[in-house]
């Protein structure tokens, strides 16, 4: 699959990629799930055990290892300049829900051990898989929940760039609220009549 960021995952850094996933959208079947936990492992890291097939696995592909029974949700990224990095997508929120570990994660986005696949952005902020074997998926670019946040003062590139702090809060704030991050995204844009209230708002000023 192409996109329109083919070289995202060809980046050298996986716990940089890592931080560049957090409150973005990740979308399996029909399931569109906001990345709010993610970790980065470098190659050496991968070279062992159930991780291995990483080893030769192409940068924004998938492989479902297995730990304790349960598969994982692993994007392959370069790690320096060879192939075997990845970004571990750890927590989701789906629909005001939060999953955390990966039989929660593995569940909801009906992932299987050993599965594989491709990806390709089809915006800035969404990350559809297309898993090996199944048909591949049809998502219209720009109608995802990360694309589609914002207003004509404070758009969702702004917001783009303070993502990893706007879920740092979220995850303070909503412990035990129903609401999906990009409904508490819109939340923080009506109380900030300005980019410089929004940065305030979540402690970037």
């Amino acid at each position: 699959m192409s996109g329109i960021n083919p070289d995202f995952w060809e980046k050298k850094n996986p716990v940089a990629m890592a931080a560049a996933m957090v409150g973005r959208c990740v979308v399996v079947g029909d399931v569109e799930a906001s990345v709010l936990v993610s970790e980065g492992y470098s190659r050496a890291g991968n070279d062992k055990g159930t991780y291995k097939p990483l080893l030769q696995t192409h940068p924004g592909h998938i492989y479902c290892a297995t730990v304790m029974g349960h598969p994982l949700l692993l994007i392959a990224c370069r790690s320096g300049n060879e192939l075997g990095g990845c970004v571990r997508i750890k927590t989701i929120e789906v629909n005001g829900e939060k999953f955390t570990g990966p039989k929660a994660v593995a569940a909801k986005l009906g992932l299987v051990s050993k599965m594989t696949g491709s990806g390709k952005w089809v915006d800035e902020f969404t990350y559809v898989i297309h898993p090996d074997g199944l048909p591949e998926p049809a998502f219209v670019a720009g109608t995802s929940a990360c694309a589609t946040v914002g207003n004509e003062k404070i758009g969702a590139k702004f917001i783009e760039q303070y993502l990893t702090m706007i879920v740092a809060k979220y995850l303070r704030e909503c412990k035990t609220r129903h609401i999906g991050l990009h409904a508490f995204i819109n939340e923080l844009i009506t109380q900030s009549p300005t980019k410089a209230a929004f940065k305030r708002l979540i402690g970037a000023a």
